[in-house]
């Protein structure tokens, strides 16, 4: 496989001797500083000349030959450089990002949530599944019964359903399945997206399955040493209110979370992929099956949202969604929907943005949901 490398140069070294396989050939390697950049190409044995400076990236993308664009981000710059690659209309069917982080959290996270319950699953009676809203909207703390919380930040329903199956097999206790779901999540596909396509990463490494992705699990781990394949986080001492080691960002809203309200709202009200749509509707039913074979109560979950995110949220999409639910539930009677945009009692002051519970939030729906989950 040729690669157009896209990073940074503080990145570079552990790039090339630890984590990208020795068989990867660089037809360039597009870096921000160019003279500390040749000394690690130098000292790794590749020719400089194929270095060049980030500046000509747009002449990269146009004029050579490659099968793969890969642009590494570090966390201090995640989104910014993948944002100037794509500006130059990288193909978007070649385009793979990835993130570094000193620890590889990014990675892994998804595979030691999966490693830990394989270990300890039989101490759980819920999993939760979702996306970012429920990482972050769930306190595990709250509920009477042990819940093993699944979700990840921009996890699909696909992937939802991968997990849930895994969690049945290895949970013999598991008795209700908490199944996240936001307004858009039917025309949702992570492995379509090309901003989130490092999380696609994470489920090859994970769960051996890329879904829609333009490249299997195969031909990415390809690209990788071994040692970088195989490595695990360690699961001792999991907080598991914490797993994705992310709710130290749950802080009250500040200025800058309330100005973008309405962003917020129209920018995931314009989701409209229909081809998505007829997939997903048939992985929730599939979910919902799975549930019913397993004598698990299915609990759709919508956490709550501001009261501007709200205003200007999609009226039409929040119908759709309730008719889905409706649907599903006339079909699969095990299941109930608790609803969190109906709740009356959450405020600003219980959210870090406009539609992301903080900790105090988390803390308040989670008691409320499990006053439902101890009356059914």
């Amino acid at each position: 496989m040729n690669i157009l490398l896209v990073t940074f140069t503080d990145a570079l070294q552990t790039l090339l001797k630890y984590c990208l396989n020795s068989e990867v050939k660089y037809c360039a390697i597009v870096i921000d500083r160019i003279e500390p950049a040749k000394k690690i190409i130098n000292d790794i044995g590749l020719n400089e000349n194929i270095i060049y400076p980030y500046y000509d990236v747009e002449e990269c993308i146009e004029n050579l030959q490659y099968d793969l664009i890969l642009c590494v981000t570090n966390t201090t710059a995640i989104n910014l450089l993948p944002q100037q690659v794509r500006k130059y209309c990288s193909p978007k069917n070649k385009f793979l990002q990835l993130t570094l982080s000193d620890d590889a959290n990014h990675l892994f996270l998804v595979k030691r949530a999966l490693n830990y319950f394989k270990v300890h699953a039989n101490n759980f009676e819920m999993f939760a599944t979702g996306m970012s809203y429920f990482s972050h909207g769930l306190d595990t703390s709250r509920f009477n019964k042990k819940l093993f919380n699944f979700a990840k930040a921009s996890q699909d329903l696909y992937y939802d359903y991968k997990i849930a199956n895994f969690a049945v097999s290895y949970g013999k206790n598991i008795r209700y399945a908490l199944i996240g779901l936001a307004p858009y999540s039917f025309h949702y596909d992570l492995s379509k997206t090309t901003d989130q396509s490092w999380r696609v990463v994470c489920y090859s490494l994970a769960l051996n399955d890329t879904h829609n992705f333009f490249m299997s699990s195969d031909e990415i781990k390809k690209l990788f040493t071994q040692n970088f394949i195989s490595y695990e986080l360690p699961t001792e001492n999991l907080d598991l209110n914490d797993t994705n080691l992310d709710k130290i960002e749950m802080q009250e809203m500040n200025l800058g979370a309330r100005l973008r309200t309405r962003d917020r709202a129209e920018i995931w009200s314009n989701k409209n992929y229909p081809e998505t749509f007829a997939e997903n509707i048939k992985i929730f039913d599939d979910y919902l099956t799975l549930c019913e074979e397993n004598n698990i109560r299915p609990i759709i979950l919508l956490t709550p949202v501001t009261v501007g995110y709200k205003k200007f949220f999609s009226k039409e999409k929040i119908t759709e969604l309730h008719e889905i639910v409706s649907n599903a539930i006339e079909k699969h009677s095990s299941a109930i929907f608790v609803d969190g945009w109906k709740i009356e009692q959450f405020a600003d002051i219980d959210f870090f943005d406009s539609d992301h519970l903080n900790r105090l939030g988390a803390a308040k729906f989670s008691v409320i949901l499990n006053n439902v989950i101890e009356q059914i």
